[in-house]
């Protein structure tokens, strides 16, 4: 299949090319079609097929979500620079996908059409010659008319018309079924955004077990570090960073990714000379999260205490280097059985140094389970961690998506990608809002990527990621710095009594989707009016993603604005996640 860009150039240049041609017929005709009374019909017949060439140019055109106002600008000027946007290039990929091979040769054969047509009015350039250039061409014709024999074949000019109402036809029906393929198919009792009840249950019944497990992981990991910490001299710049995927999947274990990087500790193995405040290393896990009952699990007291002893923990044999520097560094541990049980990380003092990536514990298999630590959140969660395998990904620098925005959207993304992008967000606020992943007023850079060196934004999408640090400034207080400040919360008080703000997660989410689909930065998120002024206009997304998105700002899903109950959640799944959905599938057309 040829490239689709090349293919939509081509299509916007011959389309242009032809309404130019059409336009030099019809002036010419207007002229001579008062030769005679055949020219005149047969004329007449040109200027209707011209018409209806034009109504179809505009319903093309309309079909890549172009505005109005430009498209009769364009059609009225066919050297206008809207016919070489990249834009418009977009639009087209996107609407008819495959089809857009299909519509280009109609329109190069209409083009091809029209120069024959033009070609056969040459004959009455003769009465164009004769004309005293003081006189009106029109009248010359009606003078000259009945002097001047012109030779003009009416039944080539009539089959050429034929042509062109048949072609006419042909961009006509392709139009019309890219269009109906494009509605939702009709079911009674579904709205257009619907899903199917099985794939919904599927996903959606995802959502809650997922936000639960993440909430308990972050409540381990706290607890576990603060714990640690607790018999530690120095608190100073001690911190820890932890990396999230959005891509979370659920089924009778919660399964999640996540990159975990410790600063400001010992490093494992080192002489005293070499310890600086360079994390010991970034690690990255497969995390496995399950429901247990805290009473069976082996252990007799609450997950967020520990053990006195290492009862249970099996016996591990301890490795120093001969440095006499290091004998009072921490140990490396090693296992002392091919098929170690899982341990219990709380048990182990400054356990960070499990996740050092050079640790001779945890870098000798792919899938090694490193141990577990459990956490509460509503339920008791065990969190086992499994090493994931080192890759360009988890070397990759952490960027922002506002470092993507910031890009030409002609050079980063297509509709499919910010679709895709919009609805991976969505899904990160469905999970994590009411988490501390996850603050109450959040913007775009609170969503990370990986930039991989060549990697698009196709690409880029599956690296989508929470960032967190962990910082620790005493053993009973947890300072993660996602926790909403003092700003925030005169902001948030600011935005639902002054500007009557709804839900403050869920307008953060319509100025993020705004963002998206706009593919541009807003530089004051606080000025609400101006965001509602930006949300009247229909993106290049199309109304339909403009709607979704004024109906975050506004909450308007019949379901009141309280995001903790389960009816309003599942509405905005049902409308946002499923009708970004939708639109995904009519614009995702692979090659075959």
């Amino acid at each position: 299949m040829a490239d689709p860009f090349s293919i939509t150039l081509g299509v916007l240049q011959l389309t242009g090319a032809a309404l130019k041609t059409s336009s030099v017929i019809y002036k010419k005709a207007k002229i001579f079609r008062n030769y005679s009374r055949e020219v005149k019909r047969v004329l007449k017949g040109f200027d209707r097929q011209r018409q209806n060439f034009i109504h179809e140019v505009h319903l093309f055109l309309r079909q890549a979500r172009q505005d109005e106002d430009d498209i009769e600008q364009m059609l009225d000027d066919a050297e206008h620079p809207n016919w070489k946007s990249k834009q418009l290039r977009f639009g087209l990929e996107a609407a008819f996908g495959a089809s857009l091979d299909a519509c280009r040769d109609t329109i190069e054969e209409i083009g091809s059409i029209l120069t024959t047509m033009q070609l056969e009015l040459v004959c009455f350039d003769e009465i164009a010659e004769m004309c005293p250039q003081h006189e009106p061409l029109k009248e010359a014709v009606r003078r000259l008319r009945n002097k001047v024999k012109i030779t003009f074949d009416k039944s080539k000019f009539e089959e050429q018309i034929k042509n062109l109402r048949d072609l006419l036809e042909d961009l006509r029906s392709l139009r019309r079924q890219v269009a109906e393929i494009k509605q939702p198919s009709t079911q009674p009792n579904l709205a257009p955004s619907s899903r199917p009840n099985q794939q919904l249950s599927q996903e959606y019944g995802t959502i809650g077990k997922a936000r639960r497990a993440s909430k308990a992981l972050h409540q381990a990991l706290a607890a576990a570090w603060l714990r640690s910490l607790a018999t530690s001299s120095s608190l100073e710049d001690v911190r820890h960073n932890v990396k999230l995927l959005l891509d979370i999947k659920a089924t009778d274990s919660v399964e999640m990714e996540v990159m975990i990087s410790c600063y400001g500790h010992k490093k494992p193995c080192l002489t005293l000379k070499e310890i600086d405040q360079s994390p010991l290393g970034t690690g990255k896990f497969h995390v496995e999260s399950q429901i247990i009952d805290f009473m069976k699990s082996g252990f007799g007291t609450p997950p967020d205490s520990v053990p006195d002893d290492h009862d249970g923990v099996r016996k591990r044999r301890k490795v120093r280097f001969a440095d006499d520097d290091a004998q009072n560094d921490q140990d490396c541990l090693v296992t002392t059985d091919s098929n170690p049980q899982p341990v219990d990380l709380r048990s182990i003092p400054n356990f960070c140094t499990v996740f050092a990536p050079k640790n001779t514990m945890c870098r000798t298999s792919k899938s090694k389970c490193v141990g577990f630590l459990e956490g509460f959140a509503n339920e008791t969660f065990r969190h086992t961690f499994f090493e994931s395998p080192d890759t360009q990904v988890s070397r990759s620098p952490s960027v922002k998506i506002g470092e993507i925005l910031s890009q030409p959207v002609e050079t980063s993304v297509n509709f499919v990608d910010q679709l895709k992008l919009a609805r991976n967000f969505v899904m990160a606020v469905l999970r994590f809002h009411s988490t501390p992943w996850l603050r109450e007023y959040y913007s775009l850079h609170d969503l990370f990527f990986f930039r991989t060196s060549g990697g698009d934004v196709s690409s880029c999408l599956q690296t989508a990621h929470l960032d967190l640090d962990f910082i620790q400034c005493s053993p009973d207080v947890d300072c993660s710095t996602q926790m909403t400040d003092v700003g925030n919360n005169e902001a948030i008080e600011t935005a639902r009594l002054t500007h009557g703000v709804r839900n403050l997660t869920l307008w953060s989410l319509g100025v993020v989707l705004l963002q998206i689909g706009t593919w541009s930065i807003i530089e004051r998120l606080d000025d609400v009016t101006n965001v509602r002024r930006l949300a009247q206009r229909v993106p290049m997304l199309g109304k339909r993603y403009r709607d979704l998105t004024k109906q975050c700002l506004e909450c308007d899903f019949a379901y009141g604005d309280d995001l903790s109950k389960p009816r309003l959640q599942q509405a905005v799944y049902e409308n946002v996640v499923c009708g970004l959905s939708n639109m995904i599938s009519s614009l995702d057309i692979g090659d075959e």
